[in-house]
Formats: structure tokens, sequence, C-alpha cells
């Protein structure tokens, strides 16, 4: 009779051998399937992602594509931004409200595909960032940058980095600040943006309040709180449309000019100088380059009112609406005109 032990089967055949065989036999063409079926799904991803986002973003997701002139902020140099997926996943469906990136309605098949193929580009390592050769092999000190954060960039970022600082309740300032738990990117960029700015949004140059040492931690302290795992999404406007304010003065009215610029001998000259051209304390404002936002009406309104938290510029509360128009309609008047690619009064971007 055959052998039925419990370490062998009929004809012989050693349990062991017998049970790899059934493994190989069931289980390798699940996997081999499997493997095929990804590797099909992840191709989809760069005819997905030319066709939705190489215009803006470029064919390398440089950020250089054909039409990234035409829009302010200018579009995200993918290879540069480190982002979590739930962060990438709700910017690809939501849009980044305030800047032109809309909601791109992939299908949820495709969305996977795209999204790996925008993560596979990160990290570029051949930028070189212009840091201080004295800081170039040096650790930030993250500790002294948490200090720095709550003096310049809590108003805007939060407590906890989240982007939901006081600044960011206001309805009529979009885009919202960064989420820094959830959007992050390589130290040397996070630094050039302390240092410089963000084009088009909120977030002004550093480099003139603080030392590049300073800057350095800020940025280190920022790079610091980034959390792979969080599953924090872009703000949205939640069940309301972005608040956006028009002047109802036109710069051609004398009156509204000479009474504006009554107001901002009285309030703003000081610091901007006379006639708005700026000084050591204050940045110029009669031309298109501004410092926090696009110099639309919404913007300067709103800096007017609220100040900015951290900087020499106080708030104007105790000016009333109209008086804050006449001030905006001087300035215009002077040459203050928004950056050619910000907003328009009712919301829009892109060039006029």
């Amino acid at each position: 009779m055959p052998d039925l032990s419990v370490n062998r089967m009929p004809f012989g055949i050693p349990r062991s051998r017998l049970v790899t065989c059934m493994v190989i036999i069931l289980v390798f063409p699940a996997l081999w399937g499997y493997t095929l079926v990804r590797g099909e799904v992840g191709q989809q991803g760069p005819p997905f992602y030319s066709t939705a986002c190489a215009k803006c973003h470029g064919a390398e997701a440089q950020g250089d594509g054909p039409g990234h002139s035409d829009h302010l902020p200018p579009p995200s140099n993918l290879t540069l931004v480190r982002n979590t997926e739930s962060m990438t996943i709700s910017i690809i469906e939501n849009g980044v409200p305030g800047t032109s990136m809309p909601a791109v309605p992939l299908p949820a098949s495709v969305i996977d595909p795209v999204l790996r193929f925008i993560t596979d580009q990160y990290p570029d390592t051949t930028t070189e960032w212009e840091v201080p050769w004295e800081l170039e092999n040096t650790e930030p000190d993250v500790v002294y940058g948490a200090t720095l954060y709550v003096t310049a960039c809590i108003d805007c970022h939060g407590e906890k980095g989240d982007g939901k600082g006081s600044w960011a309740e206001d309805p009529r300032i979009w885009p919202k600040p960064a989420d820094l738990r959830a959007r992050s990117s390589q130290l040397g960029r996070i630094y050039a943006i302390v240092s410089n700015g963000r084009q088009g949004t909120m977030m002004a140059p550093q480099k003139r309040k603080f030392p590049a040492r300073s800057r350095w931690a800020m940025a280190g302290f920022a790079y610091s709180i980034f959390d792979s795992s969080s599953q924090a999404e872009i703000q949205v406007p939640d069940g309301m449309e972005k608040k956006t304010l028009e002047n109802p003065l036109s710069p051609d009215d004398k009156g509204a000019v000479d009474s504006g610029e009554e107001h901002y001998r009285l309030y703003c000259a000081y610091c901007h100088n006379a006639g708005g051209k700026g000084g050591f304390l204050a940045p110029r404002l009669i031309d298109r380059q501004w410092d926090y936002g696009g110099g639309t009406d919404t913007d300067l309104f709103v800096l007017i009112e609220k100040g900015i938290p951290g900087r020499l510029m106080p708030s104007h509360r105790q000016l009333d609406e109209e008086a804050r128009w006449r001030i905006i309609t001087y300035l215009r008047h002077r040459g203050g005109k928004p950056d050619h690619l910000a907003a328009d009064p009712v919301g829009h971007s892109g060039r006029r």
C-alpha cells in the first residue's frame, strides 16, 4: 500500500513539495496578472498627465509648460514639490482656489496612475539653491526656527502649521496659506520661498526682515513639521463663493484722487514716502510689483484694513470703507496697478 504518513501523500510525493507546487500553480499566475495590470495602469499616467497637466506644468513637470507664463502664482514645478497623497489628490479633484489651478475631472481609475506619475517626479536633485556659503553645510536650528515661526508665520500658517491662522479665516484671502504638514519641498526651495516670497500670494519675502541664518532656521522648522501620513486636503470655499471686492471709484475722478492723496499723506506717507515711491521702511506702491498678493482691489483693501502681522504695516480699521477706497484710487492714479496676471475684480485668473 502507498505510504500515507503525515509527511507523504499518495504516490510517495512529500507533502511539503506538493504544497510548494500548488502555490506556484495557483498563486504565480495571479501575481503575474496583477503585475501586468499595475504596469498597464502605471503607463496610463504620462498620457493623462500630458492631456490634463502639461500645458501649465510642462512635459517634464518642471512648471514650464507653454501656458506657464500666463498665470499668477505660476504653476508649481512638480519635481520640487513634496505633497502627501491626500493633499495631491484633493488638489487634482478641487483645484487650488485663488489660482489658475482648476479642478481636473479625472475618472477614479485614472487618478491613481496620474498620482504615481506626479510623485515619481520628486525629487529633482539637480537644482542648486542659492544658500549663503556659511549655511550650506550646517543643519538649521529648528528650535530657533520654531520661535521665529511664532513671530512671523503663525498668523497665516496657524499654531499647528495647518494653514489655518487668523488670516486664513478671511473669505477674501485666496489662495489660503499652505498646510505645512502636508505640503513641503526640498529645504533649499523652502529657504528660497521664505526669502523671496511666493508671487501672487500673501506669502511675502522675509529677506528684508530676517538675516540669512534666521531664514534658514525658519525653513528648517517648516521642513521638519511635514507629516507624510497627514490626511489634510486643500482648503476650498466651504459652500460659498470666493469674496472679491471692486473699487467703486475711478482713478479719473479728480475729487476722489485728491481726497485719497490727503488720506495717503496722513496714514501712509511716513513709511511709503511721498507719492507712494517707497523707501527703507516700506515698498513702492506705484508700479505692478507687489510683495503681498497681486495688487488687486481685494488685496489692497484687505491689507489696509488688517495690516500685516509681524511687519511695520499696521491695521487701519479706523478708516471707513470709502476712505480706504480713496487711498486705493489715489495709488491707481499714480500708477499702482495690479500685476498684469493677477485676478481681476470678479476673481478670474489669467491675462486681461
